[in-house]
């Protein structure tokens, strides 16, 4: 059956190709592939810091790429370069073309491999043993009554595909051949509960987006079908075995349209005859997931009109395949939830507000008693996206109460926990982690902040440099490095390792923005305005764009240029209300004499600025002048507990002291 999935011993064939170097266009990164000791390995240098692991598992049959995974321990990671059969080249994997790319640290789980092979990383004994092939079974069902039958001189019947109803036919297709945008697990089932002759929609739900040209996947095959008229006629359907032989032999792709349209009036090619249909009615085109690839686009067209890879409506509704129309008021809750998870699985990948927007809307639609955990945590998932963090954390509870305990969940209820104050909690949730959870790097990175976060300085700085020995190249490491460092008032150490993340990766934002607000906070202000700057550059949004404004603001006014301040500020607050912007308004308002200003403008963000140094300094600087002394004095004491210099010899405040 297909060999698109294989384990790779010392002394297996090397790829062609071979060395190469690639450059990733947006982080500077060269990434290299290379034969050493008779194996495919593949590295990253990066800031003088160099990576390299070689390859374990080969994915792909080569007739449009391989890919490769590494293996730490009992668990399979994606290699970050790819073969391009038809371009011939290396190239960064699919998935790592965007900023923020996981780098050598993709995880590979069953939903990725099932496709590709069998018990790959769903057999709980044999997680070290991934199938050569994708089975028998795949397509026909569990064999083994067939076989002892056989072998006892019986004649027991296997599932046929090609003697199911159309639909029924189509559904074992498209369980590897029907992609589209979002792929969920129904309500109680698993990746690998689908068994030939079912149908696909009980197990498996595929979305994609509601527009009617939204480019070509390499695994559309199913979706561009549907389309077709061939396929929408009346009668018996156009099926994927009348053109493809599962089993490789060539098969006449032309023969149904002949037995369809033989002898109908009027329907004749305006060129020459051609014994193969599919050369004029089917394109060749890009795929919107897979660089440097072309298929043909299954969506037969009396005319073909070729899409570009990437055309159709990025960020429009989305449209369950099978469905007529998406979910109204009156449909079955358990429809509104599956929607509402499936927009907050394309908004996890988008950022879009809208998918937010709608998910919440679906997902409240579709509450009802005995929903399972999976329903709390992406309804608090969203919830947490849209901002509100009162209802995400009641979310998230209610999905660890009905045992969720994964990684994400955690690092998120501790997070939100801490954010309310409740150490106690943050800390449980920390605690309640189990061995695999444990062991995940982006829990293990939230938990070292959160240790120096509630002053358990040893422990969090252990984490964070563990981390940082692990993964030296990796720049979320260093940023829990300088996180800790922050959490513990030594900014020019965070500002370091701050700036280690940006040399690794120029363009991951957190690590420009932790920068900017470190070196802000550790009164380096030259600094701090480069590094807002150099977060702004690289910020994709008008709304990330405003955040980094309101530093530069802030910057500003740490350098005495208080004018230039003042012009950038009505800007950024027109555009979003930035808390940044609010403290740098009140000490322009300050150094004006306009001591009401500045304390509305305080008032505005002093619940979302607890812990702002500068914020405690500038408020001490409103009492004083309005008169009260002890308030004043208690506000200045806190500026200093939180890191603002009061020291002889140290930077001048933002705002001017009290006559």
């Amino acid at each position: 059956m297909g060999q698109s999935m294989a384990t790779l011993p010392p002394g297996a064939p090397l790829p062609p190709g071979l060395p190469a170097e690639v450059v990733h266009p947006l982080t500077q990164e060269r990434f290299t592939a290379r034969a050493v000791d008779g194996r495919l390995t593949i590295g990253l240098t990066a800031d003088g810091v160099a990576f390299e692991r070689p390859a374990s598992v080969v994915v792909g049959s080569g007739a449009h790429t391989q890919s490769w995974f590494w293996r730490e321990g009992d668990a399979f990671f994606a290699l970050p370069l790819t073969w391009y059969s038809q371009a011939k080249r290396y190239d960064v994997s699919p998935g790592y073309e965007h900023p923020g790319h996981p780098g050598f640290f993709r995880a590979i789980t069953t939903e990725c491999t099932w496709c590709h092979g069998s018990r790959f990383l769903a057999d709980p004994v044999r997680t070290d043993t991934p199938s050569l092939a994708i089975p028998c079974a795949r397509c026909h069902g569990d064999p083994r009554a067939h076989v002892e039958g056989r072998q006892a001189g019986r004649a027991v019947p296997i599932t046929m595909p090609t003697a199911l109803p159309p639909a029924r036919e189509a559904s074992v297709c498209g369980y590897c051949h029907l992609q589209g945008l979002v792929r969920l697990t129904t309500e109680g089932h698993d990746w690998t509960d689908f068994v030939p002759g079912a149908d696909l929609r009980d197990s498996i739900a595929i979305f994609d987006r509601q527009a009617a040209r939204t480019g070509v996947g390499i695994v559309s095959h199913a979706a561009r079908m549907a389309q077709s008229p061939c396929r929408q006629a009346g009668g018996e359907p156009l099926t994927c075995t009348a053109c493809h032989h599962p089993h490789g032999a060539r098969r006449d792709r032309s023969a149904a349209c002949r037995d369809c349209h033989q002898g109908e009036q009027g329907h004749a090619c305006a060129g020459p005859v051609e014994d193969d249909c599919v050369r004029c009615h089917l394109s060749r085109v890009g795929t919107r997931d897979i660089p440097h690839t072309s298929i043909t686009d299954h969506r037969i067209q009396r005319v073909p009109v070729a899409l570009a890879p990437d055309e159709g409506d990025p960020g429009g509704p989305l449209l369950r395949v099978g469905d007529a129309a998406p979910p109204g008021p009156g449909s079955p809750a358990a429809t509104h939830r599956l929607y509402g998870r499936a927009y907050v699985e394309a908004a996890r990948v988008s950022n879009s507000p809208d998918d937010v927007r709608r998910g919440l809307e679906h997902l409240r639609a579709g509450e009802a008693p005995n929903v399972p955990a999976v329903y709390w945590f992406d309804r608090g998932s969203a919830e947490l996206m849209s901002g509100d963090h009162a209802a995400a954390l009641a979310s998230l509870k209610r999905a660890h109460a009905l045992g969720e305990r994964g990684p994400k969940l955690l690092s998120a209820l501790a997070s939100l926990a801490l954010r309310t104050g409740d150490v106690p909690a943050a800390m449980g949730y920390l605690a309640d982690a189990p061995p695999a959870t444990q062991a995940d790097f982006a829990f293990q990175t939230t938990r070292a902040t959160l240790l120096a976060t509630v002053g358990k300085a040893d422990e969090a700085l252990a984490a964070a440099d563990a981390a940082t020995k692990a993964r030296p190249h990796d720049a979320e490491a260093w940023i829990t490095r300088g996180a800790v460092a922050q959490a513990e008032r030594r900014f020019d150490e965070a500002a370091e390792a701050f700036a280690t993340a940006t040399r690794r990766r120029p363009d991951q934002l957190r690590g420009w923005m932790s920068l900017a607000q470190a070196r802000l906070q550790g009164r380096h202000f030259a600094e701090a305005l480069a590094a807002f700057e150099g977060f702004r550059s690289r910020a994709p949004t008008p709304e990330l764009q405003a955040v980094a404004d309101a530093g530069r603001a802030r910057a500003l006014v740490g350098l005495g240029r208080l004018e230039e301040a003042a012009k950038l500020l009505p800007e950024v607050l027109a555009r979003q209300p930035v808390p940044d912007a609010y403290v740098a308004l009140a000490s322009v308002a300050l150094a004006a004499g306009r001591v009401e200003d500045a304390g509305r403008a305080i008032d505005r963000v002093a619940a979302q600025l607890p812990d702002d140094a500068e914020l405690w300094w500038i408020a001490a600087e409103v009492l004083a002048r309005q008169g009260l002394s002890a308030e004043s004095g208690r506000a200045r004491q806190r500026a200093v507990q939180l890191g603002y210099p009061a020291a002889p010899g140290t930077a001048a405040p933002a705002a001017p002291t009290t006559p």
